[in-house]
């Protein structure tokens, strides 16, 4: 798997600028195209609205400048970086199950906080209703092709597919550690099962047991610490998601809590 079509939401918003970044880096190291997408609340909204998406994609073309990317009209295979415009009229649940699947991997930015209503429901229907891999960003944070890769490892069917989808950035990191409890774990492999797998592509994976009674998100926290980890894969909501509302949960808490970039795929 590769990635070739990178979908990431511009907004004329300060938040949108390290999404950009971060989508441009990626898609450069990798010949992708970057496909930014603006979403216009109601079809034929009037001239303020369209004021807005002018300002949008004005500031998706000046990162596509500064990164020489080609502007493509139409999905091709090219061997660079290129970049394409898409606008769709509606809310994230309307759009987004729509027009995620056609990406390869989609980068988001977690909320600021209770008021970021729209930021909040692109991620939420970016993690649950594409079926693709989302990188989620804290608030104005770009990053690089992460280098130090953590994997939380439960042994369930939902980790095992994020694994699978971050493999061209495993590829490429210079440490993968995975992380793996001893609380709530699943039935398929073991973590040093995993890293001797990885090795058919090229990935050399270190094994970090959590062998403590507390909560493994505060184990794995404490991993990412200790190697300065900077990307964290998880399969997303591997609960029903109410439950996951209700009772909390490790893909929540790092949803909600972490300064860390998040690869997810639910």
């Amino acid at each position: 798997m590769t990635y070739r079509n990178i979908l990431v939401p511009v907004a004329d918003r300060p938040e949108a600028r390290p999404l950009l970044d971060t989508a441009f880096r990626l898609a450069g190291e990798l010949n992708a195209n970057v496909n930014g997408l603006h979403l216009i609340p109601e079809p034929g909204a009037g001239s303020p609205v369209r004021a807005n998406a002018a300002a949008a994609k004005k500031l998706f073309q000046d990162f596509a400048k500064r990164y020489d990317a080609k502007h493509v009209s139409s999905p091709q295979l090219i061997d660079r970086l290129s970049a394409s415009w898409s606008e769709a009229g509606g809310t994230p649940e309307y759009v987004l199950p729509k027009v995620g699947p056609l990406a390869d991997l989609i980068v988001v930015t977690r909320p600021r906080g209770s008021k970021s209503v729209i930021a909040r429901q692109f991620m939420v229907e970016s993690i649950l209703s594409s079926g693709r891999p989302v990188i989620v960003l804290p608030p104005k944070r770009a990053i690089r092709t992460p280098r130090r890769v953590a994997v939380a490892w439960n042994r369930s069917v939902e980790a095992s597919r994020a694994l699978q989808a971050a493999l061209p950035l495993l590829k490429q990191a210079d440490q993968v550690t995975l992380i793996e409890g001893v609380n709530d774990v699943k039935g398929g492999p073991r973590a040093s099962a995993v890293a001797s797998a990885l090795k058919w592509h090229g990935v050399k994976a270190d094994v970090f047991l959590a062998r403590k009674a507390d909560a493994v998100e505060f184990q794995i926290v404490d991993q990412l610490g200790a190697m300065d980890a900077d990307l964290l894969v998880m399969g997303g909501y591997s609960r029903p998601r109410i439950r996951e509302i209700i009772f909390g949960g490790v893909t929540r808490y790092f949803v909600a809590q972490t300064r860390l970039p998040l690869f997810l795929l639910h």
